[in-house]
C-alpha cells in the first residue's frame, strides 16, 4: 500500500488537491478535519482542554471561539494544545493506515494525507510520496484574508509555524505551484496529472536519467524537480533518452563574473520547453550574489549564456515564465541582474552607469537613437528619440 502525503503552508490549495484525489475515488483524510473531530468527538481530548481552561469547556463541548482566541493570544497554551493533539493526530494515522492494509483491495491500495505541518513534525519519511504545494505570498495572502474570522495579524502568526520552504523542496517527491501563472492554478491540475502522480513513486533524486530507450514525460501543470531545478510546461513535456540532469554545486564564470555556486546541466539539449522555470537556491549557494538575481540559461551547446529576469519576488528561488516563446537548455544557473543592450551600430559610443542601479541610471551616447528602456519585469519604463 503506498502512503502520499499532502504538504504545504496555509492558502496553498491542500485541501483543493485533497479533494481531487477524493474525486478519483482514493481515500483522503484532512488533518484538519481530523482536529474538529477530535474536538467534538473525542473525550480525552475534551477532558484534557478542560485541564488547561475549565472555561473552554461547556456541557461537555469546547467553545471553539474562546479556543481559537486564547491559542492566538498566548503562545504557551498554544505549545500544550498542540502537545496535547499531534499525538492523538499520530496515532489515528497509524491506526487508518493500519485498517487499510489488512483491506487494501478495498480503496485501490493508495491513501492520501493532507498534513500542513509535515515536515515541521519530521513525518516526511512516513510517507511513499511527499507532494509540495506552494505560491506566491501576494496570492497566498489574498486566498487566506477572504476567510471567515481571519485577519493579517493572525495569518502571519500561523505563517511562522512553517519551517522554510527551501528545505522542504528538497525532501519533497512533488513540487506545485498553485499561482505561478495561468496555468498552475489548481483549475488546471487535470486528472492526467494525478494519475502520473500516482503511478510515479520516485526515489528522492538529485540527478534526473533517462535510459538510451527510456522517456520522461512531465505532464502540463505538473513539475519535474531536479535537485531543485523546477520545470512546469503548460503542455505535456518530453524527456527522451539518452539524457540526464546533473547538478553541481560549483560557480560558472559568465563573461568573466562567476555566478552563483550551483547550476544544472543537461546531457542533451532539452529543447521547445515553454512556461514556467524555478531555479531555488541556499545561502550556501549565493556566491556573493545578491536576491535580486536573474536566470541564466546556456541555450545550445556551444551557445551563449541567455539572461532572464526573475518575475517572483520571493527569496531563494529565480522564476522565469516561458511563453509563448520556448526555450532551449543546456545548462541553467543563476547571477546578479545587471543592465544589458544590444549592440546597434559598432562606429557607436554608448555608455550606462552605474550598472546595477537601484535609482538614477545614466545613458549617454553620440549618435542620433531611439531609445526604449525596460525593466526586469519587462515593462516599457521610458521611451526618447
Amino acid at each position: 500500500m503506498k502512503k502520499i502525503a499532502i504538504t504545504g503552508k496555509i492558502g496553498t490549495g491542500k485541501s483543493v488537491l485533497l479533494e481531487q484525489f477524493k474525486f478519483l475515488g482514493y481515500k483522503t483524510y484532512s488533518s484538519d478535519q481530523m482536529v474538529k473531530d477530535l474536538y467534538t468527538k473525542d473525550k480525552y481530548i475534551i477532558d484534557e482542554i478542560r485541564k488547561l481552561n475549565s472555561r473552554l469547556v461547556y456541557n461537555k463541548k469546547i467553545k471553539f471561539d474562546e479556543l481559537s482566541n486564547i491559542a492566538f493570544k498566548e503562545p504557551g497554551f498554544l505549545l500544550k494544545l498542540e502537545e496535547i493533539i499531534h499525538p492523538r493526530l499520530h496515532h489515528i494515522r497509524s491506526k487508518i493506515i493500519k485498517t487499510n492494509q489488512i483491506n487494501k483491495n478495498k480503496n485501490r491500495n493508495i491513501i492520501v494525507f493532507e498534513i500542513p505541518l509535515l515536515f515541521e513534525k519530521k513525518l516526511q519519511n512516513n510517507f511513499d510520496l511527499v507532494i509540495l504545494l506552494r505560491c506566491q505570498k501576494y496570492l497566498q495572502t489574498k486566498r487566506v484574508l477572504r476567510r471567515t474570522n481571519m485577519n493579517r495579524e493572525k495569518f502571519e502568526n500561523i505563517n511562522k509555524k512553517f519551517i522554510s520552504e527551501r528545505k522542504k523542496i528538497k525532501q519533497s517527491d512533488y513540487v506545485i505551484n498553485s499561482g505561478i501563472g495561468k496555468n498552475y492554478t489548481m483549475n488546471k491540475i487535470t486528472l492526467v496529472l494525478f494519475l502520473a502522480l500516482i503511478v510515479t513513486f520516485s526515489s528522492k533524486a538529485q540527478v534526473v536519467s533517462v535510459g538510451e530507450n527510456g522517456t520522461i514525460e512531465v505532464k502540463s501543470g505538473a513539475t519535474l524537480n531536479a535537485g531543485g531545478l523546477e520545470l512546469s510546461p503548460d503542455a505535456d513535456y518530453t524527456i527522451a533518452g539518452a539524457n540526464s540532469i546533473e547538478k553541481a554545486l560549483t560557480a560558472i564564470s559568465i563573461d568573466g563574473v562567476e555566478s552563483m555556486a550551483r547550476h544544472y546541466e543537461a546531457a542533451e539539449d532539452l529543447t521547445g520547453f515553454t512556461d514556467t522555470i524555478v531555479y531555488n537556491y541556499e545561502d550556501a549557494d549565493m556566491n556573493g550574489i545578491t536576491h535580486f538575481a536573474a536566470l541564466q540559461i546556456l541555450d545550445t551547446s556551444g551557445g551563449s549564456w541567455m539572461n532572464y529576469a526573475d518575475e517572483d519576488e520571493t527569496d531563494y528561488t529565480v522564476t522565469h515564465i516561458f511563453t509563448p516563446d520556448a526555450v532551449q537548455i543546456k545548462a541553467v544557473t543563476a547571477n546578479d541582474a545587471t543592465l544589458s543592450i544590444e549592440t546597434v551600430d559598432g562606429n557607436m559610443s554608448i555608455s550606462i552607469y552605474p550598472n546595477p542601479t537601484a535609482a538614477i541610471l545614466n545613458v549617454k551616447f553620440d549618435k542620433d537613437l531611439e531609445l526604449t528602456i525596460y525593466n526586469l519585469l519587462g515593462q516599457q519604463v521610458l521611451q526618447s528619440n
